[in-house]
């Protein structure tokens, strides 16, 4: 399709057969990851071996560093959908409430902390203690993360490996025993001469209905309401960790948690709603066509900036082009006129002799 927009996946997306139910989609997903879990059993380190053996391209200083050219891996951070219905079994649910920041994900590998943002263009890196990099240097780590730059803070929201074991083929459970085990055990993770900080979101079981009903009242989120609280997602318990989109993560604003789940929120989140606001499903459909159009607007930008450099490199090589004929007509009449004066000096070093 001509209009088909190469980053739709980088954003909360409806799915491309809307006619699809998604509690179908989310079986059918559930049903293809126990399939490609079972795959595996025999090669749970192939996602390691791949990663540490990938061939690590040389970096320049001057381009922007990218984790698809830098590694040679594929990898892609796990994006939702938005929760356009409430699940069958909600009760195999994690509630995740996640503050406003900037999406990225870190990986820690060869004595150095990369964090790159949902595009896999690195923006800064630093030293820390997480496994790869501080003393752990023969180990990786790839965390899910959002980023508040003022508090120079990491809310953990996912991940991916760490210390080595891949994480991405066990289920949403797993993954978070597994990482909040690792970060309790090991707080010095936090203390790096850098100053930067890793905050684990919590996940709250929807079995706990105490626990979820507190959650939706609580304002503000974080202390001195900061960061705000930008939304919730949802965690399907037996989910792997998707590269792309998938249904088995949902999202929703704190504002339209009434309409999809029924449960009642505190009434300041409910002043978040737009003026022109109708109902939650004309919402995200405004959502997305305006998200659409913002895309539409930075890949035409993208081209024309393309085009722009292409120009560039296609005039200086016509600049070359000329200095290279000027330079080859220059040598062959400079070779010539060489050639003439040994030819000269020659009969006359002949008629010298006779």
């Amino acid at each position: 399709m001509e209009n088909e927009s190469e980053y739709k996946d980088l954003y909360k997306m409806l799915p491309k057969n809307r006619e699809t139910r998604q509690e179908d989609r989310r079986k059918l997903a559930l049903k293809d990851q126990k399939l490609e879990r079972s795959k595996l059993q025999d090669h749970k380190r192939l996602f390691l071996k791949e990663f540490l053996i990938a061939e690590r391209v040389k970096e320049d200083s001057g381009k922007k560093v990218l984790f698809q050219n830098k590694y040679n891996f594929p990898f892609s951070l796990q994006f939702s959908e938005w929760l356009k219905e409430k699940p069958d079994n909600l009760n195999r649910w994690f509630l995740v409430p996640c503050p406003k920041g900037q999406r990225c994900f870190i990986v820690a590998c060869n004595n150095i902390t990369e964090v790159y943002n949902k595009e896999g263009k690195r923006i800064f890196y630093f030293h820390s203690k997480l496994p790869g990099d501080g003393v752990l240097r023969n180990e990786f780590s790839i965390l899910d993360c959002i980023f508040c730059r003022e508090l120079k803070r990491f809310f953990v929201l996912d991940v991916v490996c760490l210390g080595n074991y891949n994480l991405q083929h066990c289920d949403a459970t797993f993954r978070r025993f597994w990482l909040k085990s690792r970060l309790d055990e090991n707080m010095n993770y936090n203390d790096s001469d850098s100053s930067y900080t890793f905050i684990l979101i919590d996940w709250v079981d929807f079995e706990d209905e105490e626990a979820i009903k507190m959650n939706f009242y609580k304002y503000p989120h974080y202390a001195e309401n900061f960061p705000l609280l930008d939304g919730f997602l949802f965690y399907h318990k037996d989910a792997s960790y998707t590269f792309g989109v998938t249904p088995l993560v949902g999202w929703l604003f704190c504002f339209m948690i009434p309409e999809v789940l029924g449960y009642e929120i505190n009434a300041i989140y409910s002043l978040e709603k737009p003026a022109d606001y109708v109902n939650y499903l004309f919402y995200i459909n405004e959502f997305d066509k305006n998200q659409d159009k913002k895309i539409r607007e930075r890949r035409s930008i993208i081209k024309s900036e393309f085009k722009e450099e292409t120009d560039v490199l296609e005039e200086t090589e016509k600049i070359f082009e000329k200095e290279r004929f000027v330079l080859e007509n220059y040598y062959d009449i400079h070779s010539s006129e060489k050639q003439k004066h040994f030819e000269y000096t020659e009969v006359d070093s002949i008629h010298m002799i006779e």
